[in-house]
């Protein structure tokens, strides 16, 4: 959903993490660790522009997330993109989702606003309208005060932005 991506072409069938070289790396060795304990697996960094990629081979797993899992592969972008129905409807999967989801594309940071200097939010920027209102939902679900989602147009991107906002101290305790 966020800097991930499964790929397959050929006999190739390829799954990887983008992120940060500068600061991903260490959060890049724990997740190199994880798939090989879970999956007896190999991975290898490779270096691309300005980007850091985790990447490893696996044609049973990629079966195993497109297929069981249903969870879409390839160039999938904008309206396509949602959170697939497996993790829905527990609270635990839901929390873990969403706190990948946030990690990759949230940003936390505080603004003046009239009467409350340094007011906090927590916020979700997606160009999926579908995704933002599932991210919604899960909030709400989890007793968040969830602002309206609004709609934002970057000028370097043809495609609408969705925000989903959490405003305030309250949002923020509970967050953390």
């Amino acid at each position: 959903i966020g800097d991930g991506y499964i790929y397959h072409k050929y006999s190739k069938y390829i799954i990887g993490v983008v992120g940060n070289p500068r600061t991903d790396e260490v959060y890049f060795f724990k997740i190199q660790k994880l798939i090989n304990d879970l999956f007896n697996l190999q991975t290898s960094f490779k270096q691309r522009g300005r980007g850091l990629r985790l990447v490893f081979n696996s044609k049973g797993l990629f079966h195993f997330l497109t297929e069981v899992l249903k969870i879409p592969y390839g160039k999938v972008k904008g309206i396509s993109v949602t959170i697939p129905s497996f993790f829905l409807n527990d609270k635990i999967i839901e929390t873990a989702v969403l706190r990948g989801i946030f990690d990759t594309d949230g940003s936390i940071f505080c603004s003046n606003k009239k009467g409350a200097s340094n007011y906090p939010c927590i916020e979700l920027t997606t160009t999926s309208q579908l995704l933002a209102h599932q991210v919604s939902l899960i909030l709400r679900k989890l007793k968040f005060k969830v602002a309206k989602i609004r709609i934002y147009q970057y000028k370097h991107s043809k495609l609408l932005s969705y925000k989903v906002s959490l405003y305030g101290k309250g949002n923020m305790v509970k967050w953390y």
